[in-house]
């Protein structure tokens, strides 16, 4: 089992919630069946990272044996239809990104689908949709508007994903988003914020 990590630095900066980005990591749970506690994970340094700080933030593609996903000499990148070995000539899929999304495909509609929260403080959360992992991706559709984010100016959502596992059909998908808050405190006291929140999204096939 594989999961990506993200490696975060303390700083004075209030405004960044006293971290930031620095790094990520592919972590290899070597015993994926035993209890969560157990497990043994073994971490790899991702060699490719660009963060950006202006919030311009896209989608890219690559792939990998399934076999050697943590061997990165063996990673391919999408590069305007065809699959390159040099990360810095990788294609844009779509732009406007978050930091955390979900691909998944939906056989009810023979499409793959992109779930996100918008970028910055935004309570929506945002679908795309392409016919492959490589696209064309559509313009960006609003499917939620997180309520939690009308009780305070101090409370944000963040963190939308998709999960085909969980869903109930194959033209409808389970999405989680997270409420939290820029004060601590408000945090802290408020048993409904940072913790998942689950909808139920079902997609018109016809359109």
């Amino acid at each position: 089992m594989y999961i990506f990590l993200l490696l975060l630095e303390r700083t004075a900066d209030r405004k960044s919630f006293g971290f930031k980005i620095v790094g990520s990591q592919l972590g290899q749970v070597t015993n994926p069946g035993d209890a969560p506690a157990d497990w043994r994970l073994i971490r790899h340094r991702i060699p490719w990272r660009r963060f950006s700080v202006s919030g311009d933030k896209s989608m890219i593609l690559a792939r990998a044996p399934e076999t050697r996903l943590e061997q990165f000499d063996q990673w391919c990148f999408f590069s305007a239809g065809q699959w390159v070995e040099d990360f810095d000539q990788t294609s844009r899929l779509c732009n406007d990104m978050a930091n955390e999304f979900s691909v998944s495909y939906l056989a009810a509609i023979d499409q793959y689908v992109v779930v996100y929260s918008e970028s910055g403080f935004s309570k929506n959360i945002a679908a795309r949709f392409a016919p492959d992992p490589w696209g064309p991706w559509s313009e960006p559709r609003r499917i939620y508007a997180c309520p939690d984010a009308d009780r305070s100016d101090d409370i944000f959502c963040y963190a939308a994903k998709g999960h085909p596992d969980l869903s109930p059909a194959s033209d409808a998908i389970i999405v989680t988003y997270v409420a939290n808050s820029v004060d601590f405190t408000t945090m802290a006291a408020d048993a409904t914020l940072y913790r998942p929140h689950f909808l139920r999204v079902r997609f018109n096939i016809s359109n």
